[in-house]
Protein backbone atom coordinates (compact mmCIF):
# COMPACT_ATOMS: atom_id res chain seq x y z
CA UNK A 1 0.00 0.00 0.00
CA UNK A 2 1.52 3.35 -1.28
CA UNK A 3 1.91 6.24 1.48
CA UNK A 4 -0.94 8.13 -0.15
CA UNK A 5 -3.36 5.39 -0.22
CA UNK A 6 -2.51 4.19 3.47
CA UNK A 7 -3.51 8.13 4.13
CA UNK A 8 -6.85 8.24 2.53
CA UNK A 9 -7.37 5.04 4.30
CA UNK A 10 -6.46 6.65 7.74
CA UNK A 11 -8.51 9.84 6.91
CA UNK A 12 -11.85 7.74 6.04
CA UNK A 13 -11.00 6.66 9.48
CA UNK A 14 -10.76 9.67 11.29
CA UNK A 15 -14.01 11.11 9.93
CA UNK A 16 -15.82 7.93 10.75
CA UNK A 17 -14.85 8.47 14.32
CA UNK A 18 -15.78 12.03 14.04
CA UNK A 19 -19.52 10.82 13.67
CA UNK A 20 -19.39 8.28 16.07
CA UNK A 21 -17.94 9.52 19.36
CA UNK A 22 -14.94 12.04 20.25
CA UNK A 23 -13.99 9.46 22.68
CA UNK A 24 -12.72 6.68 20.37
CA UNK A 25 -10.27 9.24 19.21
CA UNK A 26 -6.96 7.88 17.47
CA UNK A 27 -4.04 8.18 20.24
CA UNK A 28 -1.46 8.89 17.36
CA UNK A 29 -3.87 11.63 15.83
CA UNK A 30 -4.58 13.24 19.54
CA UNK A 31 -0.63 13.14 20.62
CA UNK A 32 0.06 14.80 17.25
CA UNK A 33 -2.92 17.29 17.47
CA UNK A 34 -1.39 18.02 20.86
CA UNK A 35 1.83 18.75 19.90
CA UNK A 36 0.80 20.92 17.09
CA UNK A 37 -1.44 22.91 19.78
CA UNK A 38 1.71 23.86 21.74
CA UNK A 39 3.86 24.60 18.78
CA UNK A 40 1.19 26.90 17.28
CA UNK A 41 0.83 29.02 20.67
CA UNK A 42 4.32 29.58 20.85
CA UNK A 43 4.57 30.95 17.69
CA UNK A 44 1.71 33.49 18.44
CA UNK A 45 3.48 34.06 21.41
CA UNK A 46 6.83 34.76 19.91
CA UNK A 47 5.30 37.06 17.34
CA UNK A 48 4.14 39.30 20.16
CA UNK A 49 6.41 42.75 20.31
CA UNK A 50 8.35 42.43 23.73
CA UNK A 51 7.27 45.69 24.35
CA UNK A 52 3.91 45.27 24.67
CA UNK A 53 1.84 45.99 27.95
CA UNK A 54 -0.70 45.24 29.58
CA UNK A 55 -2.25 46.35 32.98
CA UNK A 56 -3.33 44.02 35.13
CA UNK A 57 -4.67 43.88 38.87
CA UNK A 58 -8.06 45.68 40.40
CA UNK A 59 -10.00 48.01 39.06
CA UNK A 60 -11.98 49.17 41.57
CA UNK A 61 -11.21 52.11 42.82
CA UNK A 62 -9.99 52.52 46.77
CA UNK A 63 -11.44 55.20 49.15
CA UNK A 64 -8.65 57.42 48.10
CA UNK A 65 -9.41 57.33 44.01
CA UNK A 66 -6.26 54.88 42.73
CA UNK A 67 -6.38 51.97 41.46
CA UNK A 68 -3.92 48.88 42.05
CA UNK A 69 -3.04 48.27 38.37
CA UNK A 70 0.86 47.23 37.00
CA UNK A 71 1.78 46.81 34.04
CA UNK A 72 3.24 43.71 32.26
CA UNK A 73 4.22 42.01 29.07
CA UNK A 74 1.26 41.26 27.30
CA UNK A 75 2.93 38.35 25.59
CA UNK A 76 1.97 35.17 28.36
CA UNK A 77 -0.50 37.16 30.11
CA UNK A 78 -4.45 36.07 30.69
CA UNK A 79 -5.81 38.28 28.39
CA UNK A 80 -3.02 37.15 25.07
CA UNK A 81 -3.56 33.15 26.13
CA UNK A 82 -7.15 33.60 26.32
CA UNK A 83 -7.06 34.87 23.02
CA UNK A 84 -4.91 33.13 21.45
CA UNK A 85 -6.86 29.86 23.04
CA UNK A 86 -9.88 31.32 21.54
CA UNK A 87 -8.71 30.86 18.14
CA UNK A 88 -5.80 27.91 18.27
CA UNK A 89 -8.16 25.59 16.60
CA UNK A 90 -8.59 27.56 13.45
CA UNK A 91 -5.11 26.75 12.52
CA UNK A 92 -5.97 22.98 12.24
CA UNK A 93 -6.75 24.32 8.84
CA UNK A 94 -3.66 24.94 7.77
CA UNK A 95 -2.59 21.13 8.36
CA UNK A 96 -2.79 17.81 6.43
CA UNK A 97 -2.67 14.27 7.26
CA UNK A 98 0.83 12.78 7.24
CA UNK A 99 2.33 9.47 8.18
CA UNK A 100 5.17 10.12 10.98
CA UNK A 101 8.18 8.37 11.98
CA UNK A 102 7.89 4.68 12.93
CA UNK A 103 4.94 4.49 10.98
CA UNK A 104 2.24 6.55 12.52
CA UNK A 105 -0.12 9.05 11.40
CA UNK A 106 -0.04 12.61 12.30
CA UNK A 107 -0.51 16.17 11.00
CA UNK A 108 1.61 18.77 9.39
CA UNK A 109 1.46 22.00 8.38
CA UNK A 110 1.09 22.93 4.56
CA UNK A 111 1.01 26.42 4.88
CA UNK A 112 4.02 28.38 5.92
CA UNK A 113 4.05 30.63 8.80
CA UNK A 114 6.23 33.08 6.52
CA UNK A 115 4.80 32.64 3.35
CA UNK A 116 7.24 29.87 1.74
CA UNK A 117 5.61 27.37 -0.83
CA UNK A 118 5.82 23.83 0.87
CA UNK A 119 6.17 20.44 -0.37
CA UNK A 120 3.24 18.65 -0.23
CA UNK A 121 3.56 15.68 -2.09
CA UNK A 122 3.04 13.12 0.45
CA UNK A 123 0.43 14.60 2.43
CA UNK A 124 -3.13 13.91 2.62
CA UNK A 125 -5.77 16.36 2.62
CA UNK A 126 -9.24 16.71 2.81
CA UNK A 127 -12.00 19.23 3.40
CA UNK A 128 -13.42 17.05 5.82
CA UNK A 129 -10.22 16.33 8.05
CA UNK A 130 -10.61 19.54 9.39
CA UNK A 131 -13.83 18.73 11.53
CA UNK A 132 -11.77 16.34 12.96
CA UNK A 133 -8.38 18.26 13.43
CA UNK A 134 -10.53 20.91 15.09
CA UNK A 135 -12.67 18.60 17.12
CA UNK A 136 -9.79 16.72 18.87
CA UNK A 137 -8.17 20.65 18.92
CA UNK A 138 -11.12 22.16 20.66
CA UNK A 139 -11.81 18.97 23.20
CA UNK A 140 -8.41 19.46 24.19
CA UNK A 141 -8.58 22.82 25.26
CA UNK A 142 -11.66 22.76 26.59
CA UNK A 143 -10.48 20.18 29.19
CA UNK A 144 -7.10 21.33 29.89
CA UNK A 145 -7.87 25.14 29.35
CA UNK A 146 -6.59 25.92 32.60
CA UNK A 147 -3.83 23.67 33.31
CA UNK A 148 -2.38 24.99 29.94
CA UNK A 149 -2.93 29.12 30.99
CA UNK A 150 -0.95 28.15 34.01
CA UNK A 151 1.77 26.59 31.95
CA UNK A 152 2.55 29.24 29.06
CA UNK A 153 2.77 31.53 31.71
CA UNK A 154 5.59 29.94 33.21
CA UNK A 155 8.44 31.52 30.76
CA UNK A 156 11.43 29.14 32.24
CA UNK A 157 9.28 26.03 31.73
CA UNK A 158 12.33 23.36 29.95
CA UNK A 159 8.97 21.81 28.31
CA UNK A 160 6.06 22.97 28.27
CA UNK A 161 5.12 20.16 25.38
CA UNK A 162 6.02 17.51 27.85
CA UNK A 163 3.66 18.86 30.66
CA UNK A 164 1.05 19.57 28.69
CA UNK A 165 0.48 16.55 25.90
CA UNK A 166 2.45 13.89 28.62
CA UNK A 167 1.41 14.69 31.90
CA UNK A 168 -1.57 16.50 31.43
CA UNK A 169 -3.55 15.53 28.40
CA UNK A 170 -2.23 12.17 28.37
CA UNK A 171 -1.75 12.36 24.94
CA UNK A 172 2.20 11.07 24.24
CA UNK A 173 4.26 8.94 25.73
CA UNK A 174 7.84 9.90 25.97
CA UNK A 175 8.83 8.27 22.80
CA UNK A 176 6.49 10.31 20.53
CA UNK A 177 7.99 13.26 22.42
CA UNK A 178 11.23 12.65 21.56
CA UNK A 179 10.61 12.53 17.72
CA UNK A 180 10.93 15.66 15.76
CA UNK A 181 7.35 17.57 14.88
CA UNK A 182 7.48 16.75 11.27
CA UNK A 183 7.91 19.93 9.05
CA UNK A 184 7.12 20.01 5.14
CA UNK A 185 10.76 21.10 3.47
CA UNK A 186 10.44 24.29 1.47
CA UNK A 187 9.58 23.16 -2.34
CA UNK A 188 12.16 23.55 -4.77
CA UNK A 189 12.25 25.83 -8.02
CA UNK A 190 13.66 24.16 -10.88
CA UNK A 191 15.76 27.42 -11.85
CA UNK A 192 16.76 27.55 -15.60
CA UNK A 193 20.17 27.03 -16.82
CA UNK A 194 21.57 30.99 -16.90
CA UNK A 195 24.50 30.16 -19.70
CA UNK A 196 21.54 28.63 -22.18
CA UNK A 197 21.69 29.93 -25.42
CA UNK A 198 18.09 32.11 -26.98
CA UNK A 199 17.10 31.35 -30.47
CA UNK A 200 17.08 34.91 -31.77
CA UNK A 201 13.89 36.84 -32.23
CA UNK A 202 12.15 38.16 -35.30
CA UNK A 203 12.71 41.43 -34.37
CA UNK A 204 16.70 40.51 -33.62
CA UNK A 205 16.47 38.92 -37.61
CA UNK A 206 15.20 42.46 -38.60
CA UNK A 207 17.83 44.48 -37.11
CA UNK A 208 20.42 42.11 -38.27
CA UNK A 209 18.94 43.08 -41.96
CA UNK A 210 19.02 46.56 -41.29
CA UNK A 211 22.81 46.73 -40.00
CA UNK A 212 23.48 44.81 -43.17
CA UNK A 213 21.92 47.43 -45.23
CA UNK A 214 23.36 50.03 -43.22
CA UNK A 215 26.74 48.57 -44.07
CA UNK A 216 26.07 48.29 -47.70
CA UNK A 217 25.26 52.08 -48.10
CA UNK A 218 28.76 52.96 -46.30
CA UNK A 219 30.84 50.61 -48.91
CA UNK A 220 31.79 53.55 -51.52
CA UNK A 221 31.98 52.38 -54.93
CA UNK A 222 34.96 53.56 -57.45
CA UNK A 223 34.42 56.43 -59.49
CA UNK A 224 34.33 55.77 -63.39
CA UNK A 225 37.69 57.95 -63.62
CA UNK A 226 39.71 55.76 -61.10
CA UNK A 227 38.77 52.83 -63.14
CA UNK A 228 40.21 54.30 -65.97
CA UNK A 229 43.01 55.88 -63.73
CA UNK A 230 43.40 52.53 -62.95
CA UNK A 231 43.22 50.55 -66.19
CA UNK A 232 45.84 53.18 -67.66
CA UNK A 233 48.64 52.25 -65.23
CA UNK A 234 47.67 48.27 -66.18
CA UNK A 235 48.61 49.26 -69.95
CA UNK A 236 51.63 51.30 -69.37
CA UNK A 237 53.22 48.60 -67.04
CA UNK A 238 52.68 46.09 -69.28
Amino acid sequence: MNLIRFLWVCASALLLQVHLSIAKRDKDLYCSICRAVVDEVHARIGDVDPSKKVKVGSFRVDPEGNQKLVEKQYARSDVHLTEVFEDVCNTMDDYALTQAPGGKIGITRIKSRTGEDLDTTNVGYNENLRQTFKAYCESMIEDFEDEMLGLFKLENLQSVEAEICGEVAKACSEDDLARPITRLEEKKEHRRNSFHELEPTEEDEEEEIMEDEDLKSNIVEPSASKKKDKKKGQKEEL
